[in-house]
């Protein structure tokens, strides 16, 4: 159960400045520094990559095809986009290193 208080602090923070976006993801340095890896572990980061943004990406065409609000319709789309982009850089191939 959320407290008045909770539901007051939500409320400013919805309301606030929401700043810089930041992209932290730990796949996308990994995929960076992929010449650092083995070849073996260089095909398992970039399979584990492939199949894992291919499952989101199939659950975020999922979610924009049946969202009725424009708002969680746009963030379904950018998630698509985002997985999209994810697997054309992991199929950039296998760096050498």
């Amino acid at each position: 159960m959320i407290t008045a208080a909770g539901k007051k602090a939500f409320k400013a923070w919805l309301v606030s400045e929401p700043g810089p976006d930041h992209l932290r993801s730990p796949l996308i340095l990994r995929l960076v520094h992929a010449a650092s890896l083995t070849a073996k572990q260089r095909a398992d980061l970039v399979g584990f990559a492939r199949a894992s943004y291919a499952a989101q990406q199939d659950v975020a065409r999922t979610a924009a095809k049946e969202a009725e609000d424009p708002y969680g319709k746009a963030v379904a789309e950018f998630a698509v986009a985002h997985a999209r982009a994810v697997l054309k850089l992991a199929g950039r191939g296998t760096p050498t290193g």
